[in-house]
């Protein structure tokens, strides 16, 4: 409850621990995170829940085990696009070779649930997505059994309530960028983009896309806890510093 109503989620869920143990009687975890997800179903009027959240292939098979039906939809992105873009955001990453590593684990993790676990995953990919997005929410529609609406197609209307001051949904009532691929041409030189694609390799030619180098360079061997260490603090700081150079007060940093 402490995750779901802080600030980041905002949920507003005015239930308490006792009153969801009360009325659901959970007795396991899924029990619940079901419990608590119903509770905010109830209170926005909602008959389902979709849970956009990155890592859920880390729990797909216990979620897949309790609830017995739905179905996961598995976005993927241009790995090359995706480092550029973690580049320019609040504690982001600062090295492209960090997100090549982070997307490779992520698609290696989503290939073993499609073809290992053998459960129910609807693939779509990024830039079709923004070309097309009638043609592919359509079909993503179609499989998970909901009804197509226009309103699929587009993004937020601009009188919705969106929080423009947050980096990470800035452009939801923005049109769809459709042009918005292969952005990583203006911010990598063609070494970063050999690095990455190196990393990636495998998957990369699993899912489709092109490669722009041979794609052989050796990388370097696993990061040390302190290469790990300086790196978040590299983040953090690239998040701090503009708030210290403003003139904040120091009581209020």
């Amino acid at each position: 409850l402490r995750v779901v109503n802080h600030p980041h989620h905002d949920w507003g869920l005015e239930v308490s621990f006792e009153q969801i143990h009360t009325e659901y009687n959970p007795k396991t975890f899924m029990e619940y995170f079901d419990a608590t997800y119903s509770a905010y179903s109830e209170k926005v009027g909602a008959d389902r829940i979709v849970c956009k959240e990155n890592e859920i292939f880390d729990y797909a098979c216990e979620l897949s085990n309790y609830y017995g039906t739905g179905g996961f939809i598995y976005l993927h992105r241009d790995p090359r696009d995706c480092a550029a873009s973690w580049m320019n955001v609040p504690l982001g990453y600062d090295d492209p070779v960090s997100v090549a590593r982070l997307w490779k684990r992520e698609q290696n993790a989503c290939t073993l649930l499609r073809q290992t676990f053998d459960l129910p995953v609807i693939p779509v990919q990024y830039g079709e997505l923004i070309s097309d997005p009638e043609s592919e929410m359509t079909r993503v529609l179609k499989a998970i059994g909901e009804e197509v609406e226009p309103a699929c197609f587009s993004t937020a209307d601009p009188s919705d309530e969106v929080r423009a001051d947050d980096e990470y949904r800035k452009n939801l009532d923005q049109p769809i960028m459709s042009s918005n691929s292969k952005k990583y041409r203006e911010q990598f030189d063609e070494e970063t983009v050999w690095r990455i694609e190196s990393i990636v390799k495998e998957p990369m030619m699993r899912l489709g896309y092109k490669f722009e180098t041979d794609a052989d360079w050796d990388g370097p061997g696993p990061r040390s806890f302190s290469e790990r260490v300086f790196s978040v603090l590299g983040r953090a700081w690239k998040y701090l510093a503009p708030e210290l150079n403003s003139g904040t007060g120091e009581e209020e940093i």
